[in-house]
């Protein structure tokens, strides 16, 4: 089975630490970054094949839709995951093409679905 490349981008630390412990979980994903700012995750993730990123919406220095629209645009591909313990957000990110989003704290059940069932939203 193929492995599923997971980077994850939150500003709280034990948000990245809460995800990243729940990816563990799922046997498909292997986790290969994960960062507290935007232009460390967009470095990295011109580096390195991705195929997901699971993005913080409310980030201090960046607006985490603003750094998915810029994944997308460079990465067309890739699997873009959005969260928030703000829902009102959820309307949103159809326009910057993120594929899911997860309210805050995120389940197991529902991060496993969004991996790997990309396109929850766009159906």
């Amino acid at each position: 089975m193929k492995k599923l490349l997971v980077m994850i981008l939150d500003d709280e630390y034990w948000a990245r630490k809460s995800i990243r412990r729940l990816c563990e979980l799922i046997p498909n994903v292997n986790v290969v970054g994960d960062f507290e700012d935007g232009r460390k995750a967009l470095d990295f993730a011109n580096t390195t094949h991705v195929d997901a990123a699971i993005i913080d919406i409310l980030l201090p220095n960046h607006s985490g839709l603003e750094i998915g629209k810029t994944l997308k645009s460079e990465f067309p591909e890739m699997n873009l995951i959005f969260t928030s313990a703000v829902d009102v957000y959820e309307t949103q990110i159809r326009k910057y093409d993120g594929n899911s989003f997860l309210r805050k704290p995120v389940e197991l059940k529902a991060l496993e679905c969004a991996l790997n069932c990309p396109n929850q939203l766009k159906q």
